[in-house]
């Protein structure tokens, strides 16, 4: 009931909330990250660490051409567009 009388004292339920937040945020982005160097093809078994979908001839991310060129110029269009809008916005109604 001490804490209750002291509203200055260390807000212990805070630091353990946001604990618990950054780890429930932080688990799913780390196991994507480390299943992308799966070394099969199953996104729920571990089959051994590999390079292979970045590095490997078929099947990678930097030898499909096709697709590294539409990823970029995607990519590119978002970001005129975006980049557009925010120069809109800092004009003047009247010039």
């Amino acid at each position: 009931m001490s804490w209750i009388r002291n509203p200055w004292g260390r807000p212990r339920v805070l630091v353990l909330v946001t604990v618990l937040y950054i780890l429930w945020s932080i688990i799913p982005v780390a196991v994507a990250i480390l299943f992308a160097f799966n070394n099969g093809r199953s996104r729920t078994t571990w089959q051994g660490f590999s390079f292979k979908w970045f590095t490997g001839s078929v099947g990678s991310v930097f030898h499909d051409k096709t697709g590294v060129s539409q990823a970029l110029c995607q990519t590119s269009r978002k970001l005129r567009i975006i980049l557009n809008q925010q120069d809109s916005n800092r004009r003047l109604p009247y010039s």
